[in-house]
């Protein structure tokens, strides 16, 4: 709507009124200038034009801690002022602060707080720590084992143990050194490695004598190696006891292993309780049939679908999966914004 300027029906504009704002997605020719118009009885009419915003999309969406306060969360990167921006946060990212422990299956990754549109999210899992089940045999410290099954996150590699100290599952009496002397109960210790040594009993000896050499022992204790050299090729020495020169052959197995470093594995989908080697073997190959019990932890969450018209940074949780201990935070992103 316009005035006119004096008394008669034609004339000078006087004053006008904006009946439709229009849209523009570029106003460089007229900005800063007097525009002209058309339409209308009269001519030579120009006006200056003041611009605001009249919609937004984001170019950066940006990722906070903390979102800006509203409902001034815009600022112009131009000569503009006093546009205020309403603006829909959603989640960006979810870094995991502690992977937690015991889970048993890959947990439900929650957050906590309202907001129009969920957000969703998915954890991925990673080996924490490890320990023998079945102890398996013809194994060494510092051999590898590469655990089977599960699904892996795409282009993942598989959870990979280090064996860190063996232990002896079998002790028998090498034949042709069964040793002179020795009285049933006799208690030996392996001689040789480093760590805490094995121990095996005399159950039984030859003739009727209450000495002889040994006919039959079993293992009392085995020890616990950080280096077996030497113990693995067969009739290992032993001191103890009232006999001498006796020699035994000795299985080793697993005792302790831990996780490798940078190689705990990224699964979507966990392992069988107790996995076991892929292939059942060791790297350098020689060790079988151990079976491991072992610890999961959130190792990361990859955001599915990021929601809408959160207010604050969301609580991050995850209630299933049996484990505890596991923390993350969210970061925000804007999704969509609005002129107020």
């Amino acid at each position: 709507m316009l005035t006119i300027a004096g008394g008669g029906a034609t004339g000078p504009i006087g004053t006008v009124d904006i009946e439709s704002a229009g849209s523009y997605t570029n106003v460089d020719a007229i900005a800063g200038t007097a525009a002209t118009v058309s339409g209308g009885s009269g001519t030579s009419a120009t006006f200056n034009l003041t611009w605001g915003i009249r919609t937004v999309s984001a170019t950066a969406a940006g990722s906070y801690g903390v979102p800006p306060a509203d409902p001034a969360q815009g600022t112009s990167s131009g000569s503009g002022t006093g546009a205020k921006l309403n603006v829909s946060w959603g989640v960006d990212a979810v870094t995991v602060l502690k992977s937690g422990k015991d889970f048993e299956a890959v947990p439900k990754t929650e957050f906590q707080n309202a907001a129009k549109q969920t957000a969703g999210a998915t954890a991925v899992m990673k080996a924490v720590s490890a320990s023998p089940v079945d102890a398996g045999t013809g194994f060494a410290p510092n051999m590898t084992v590469t655990l089977d099954g599960g699904t892996l996150s795409t282009g993942a590699t598989a959870a990979e143990l280090t064996v860190k100290t063996v232990e002896v599952v079998t002790a028998a009496v090498h034949t042709g050194n069964e040793g002179t002397g020795y009285t049933v109960g006799d208690l030996l210790s392996v001689i040789g490695g480093t760590g805490q040594a094995a121990t095996i009993g005399v159950d039984s000896i030859s003739g009727a004598g209450p000495t002889g050499p040994i006919a039959t022992a079993s293992l009392k204790s085995a020890g616990s190696y950080t280096s077996n050299t030497g113990l693995t090729a067969g009739a290992v020495d032993v001191s103890g006891g009232t006999g001498t020169l006796a020699k035994f052959d000795l299985a080793w197995g697993v005792d302790t292993v831990e996780v490798t470093s940078g190689k705990a594995g990224s699964y979507t989908d966990l392992p069988a309780t107790n996995p076991v080697p892929q292939d059942g073997a060791s790297t350098p190959a020689g060790g079988t049939g151990a079976t491991f019990s072992v610890n999961w932890g959130v190792a990361a969450v990859t955001v599915d679908r990021a929601g809408a018209g959160y207010t604050m940074v969301p609580v991050v949780s995850f209630p299933t999966g049996a484990g505890s201990g596991a923390a993350a935070t969210a970061t925000l992103t804007a999704v969509s914004a609005k002129v107020e």
